[in-house]
């Protein structure tokens, strides 16, 4: 299975242009099994999820091929946004919530269904360029 993406404020390559559509599949066991002997996981476990999203993602913008070093010049929100969306593709997603009727404060749960149909942030139309002010830094 493969889900098309949007990232919230895109890649922005060495040229300014940004990219914000992808495609990412699920992840296999062979994909978890060829991360846990990388080198890098054995001195920062953090590293793990690099390694996965640089496998699963089958595209970002421009590039067919994204690599682990792709991944790491993402802005952590789309980094954040990314790890979201492999944990619910995944089933690793939290999909129970408790909420509280505002009136009586009776506790019910609820199941929560497909948490990425028909999400959309201001601006989901993709960009070719983006101006970052000299004040406010880059990534």
């Amino acid at each position: 299975m493969e889900r098309d993406f949007i990232l919230p404020l895109g890649y922005v390559d060495e040229h300014q242009k940004v990219h914000r559509t992808g495609r990412i599949r699920q992840a296999t066991t062979g994909d978890e099994l060829a991360i846990q002997t990388h080198e890098k996981i054995r001195h920062i476990a953090a590293f793990r999820d690099v390694l996965l999203l640089s496998r699963v993602i089958t595209r970002l913008g421009d590039y067919d091929s994204v690599t682990e070093e792709l991944i790491g010049d993402l802005f952590e929100a789309d980094f954040l946004y990314l790890q979201l969306l492999y944990k619910d593709m995944n089933g690793e997603a939290e999909r129970m919530a408790t909420v509280a009727c505002p009136q009586c404060g009776h506790e019910n749960q609820l199941y929560l269904e497909n948490l990425y149909t028909g999400l959309t942030l201001p601006g989901d139309e993709p960009r070719d360029t983006v101006q970052i002010h000299p004040d406010q830094g880059g990534r």
